[in-house]
C-alpha cells in the first residue's frame, strides 16, 4: 500500500510567498546567527536543534518578515521544551528565565536595533578597508 502524502509531511514544498513589504537580508541573518542568544549569552552554530542557534523574528510572519527585527535565541530558549518563548505567555517566559525586565518585545526590539547599529559600523570599516 503506497504511503498517502499530505500537504504537512511534504517537506520542502511548502514555501512561503514573499511579499512586496518583506524585509530579507540572507547575509544580515547569516552575521547575526554568530552572536550571542540574547537570553542566555551563549553561542552556537546555527540550526535547528535544542542546542543550535535560532533566529527568532520579533514579530509573526503573518505580518510580513522582517530580517531586521530578529534577534538570535538558543533553540532551547526558542522553540525546545517548557521554558522556551514559543511555549509559554510572555509574562510566563520572563519569569521563567528570572528576567530584569517588564516587556519581553521591547527587549527583543531593543536588542535588534543594537544588532542592527553594530552590523551597519562593521560593514562600515570593512568598505573602508577595501
Amino acid at each position: 500500500m503506497e504511503k498517502k502524502k499530505y500537504p504537512w509531511n511534504n517537506k520542502g514544498t511548502q514555501k512561503t510567498k514573499v511579499k512586496k513589504t518583506d524585509v530579507i537580508d540572507e547575509d544580515y541573518l547569516k552575521w547575526l546567527s554568530t552572536q550571542s542568544c540574547v537570553i542566555t549569552g551563549k553561542r552556537a552554530e546555527r540550526g535547528t536543534g535544542a542546542n543550535n542557534i535560532h533566529i527568532h523574528h520579533i514579530y509573526s510572519r503573518n505580518k510580513g518578515r522582517n530580517d531586521y527585527k530578529a534577534v538570535p535565541l538558543m533553540g532551547y530558549v526558542h522553540s525546545w521544551g517548557d521554558l522556551c518563548y514559543h511555549s509559554n505567555t510572555k509574562e510566563d517566559f520572563i519569569k521563567k528565565h528570572k528576567l530584569m525586565i517588564d516587556d519581553i518585545i521591547e527587549f527583543f526590539e531593543d536588542c535588534a536595533e543594537n544588532f542592527i547599529k553594530e552590523y551597519k559600523n562593521i560593514n562600515k570599516s570593512k568598505k573602508t578597508l577595501d
